[in-house]
């Protein structure tokens, strides 16, 4: 038992909770100031999220420690600042092997550019192989997958404590783990795909009223209800082709 929690109080912190009024209110945008929070509210808004998961990981681990440690540092570290270069990110995290980000998302012109950033993301996986390569360490593979839908966001913790996160609650970032965990298998079958990417449906729906282009790079795949592809940034890749010159 721990010592010094006090389980006693910790039934009159839960109905303290469980009897106080939630207020709830529609929002244009997800707020960036932490100061729109409370304990007492909740925000409905559109979001964007992004996960970005390592395939086949297990095997990965098994690799010598420093070497895994500089894989994962380097895969990490850039998919984050890929991630807070967007001006619409909200919450950026890492759950073991993935990393995962949350997109303020209230105009269709910001759906589109998340899925810039899971492009780019994409893409970097690209250069990250090719610098793995060059230093003879084994090759890397992610499922990026993306999803929007207009959910509830909630703050979490205790008062006082100084501990406090954010509950998203929805289908944004359940839809958009499940996603990222399915994309580029080696092979593909009824619940997988060899492609990289993969976006839902309402995503989908956004983007192509902004940038056409991207409707013939995605495909739809019926069995998991989403539309996939292999989206890069063509700047970004000519770089990488051409040696990536300094």
């Amino acid at each position: 038992m721990l010592e010094n929690y006090d389980y006693k109080k910790a039934r009159q912190r839960v109905e303290n909770i469980l009897n106080s009024q939630v207020n709830v209110s529609q929002q244009s945008g997800m707020p960036r100031s932490d100061a729109v929070w409370t304990f007492d509210n909740g925000i409905k808004t559109w979001i964007s999220a992004i996960f970005v998961d390592l395939r086949d990981s297990t095997t990965l681990f098994k690799n010598d420690d420093v070497m895994v440690a500089k894989i994962i540092r380097a895969f990490s570290s850039e998919v984050i600042n890929i991630m807070n270069d967007s001006t619409l990110a909200r919450e950026i995290g890492v759950r073991g092997d993935c990393v995962f980000g949350v997109f303020a998302t209230p105009e269709v012109s910001n759906i589109n550019e998340v899925c810039t950033v899971a492009f780019t993301i994409n893409t970097y996986m690209k250069m990250l192989n090719v610098l793995l390569k060059k230093d003879n360490f084994p090759q890397i593979r992610a499922g990026i997958g993306v999803a929007s839908y207009e959910d509830l966001a909630i703050k979490v913790g205790s008062k006082g404590t100084g501990i406090r996160d954010y509950v998203y609650i929805g289908r944004a970032m359940s839809e958009a783990d499940r996603l990222s965990k399915v994309t580029n298998k080696y092979t593909s079958g009824f619940a997988s795909t060899t492609q990289p990417i993969a976006i839902s449906i309402n995503t989908y729906r956004e983007i192509i009223n902004v940038d056409d282009q991207i409707k013939t790079l995605m495909a739809f795949d019926n069995n998991l209800n989403c539309y996939k592809g292999n989206v890069i940034i063509i700047d970004y890749n000519n770089w990488i082709n051409g040696g990536m010159p300094q």
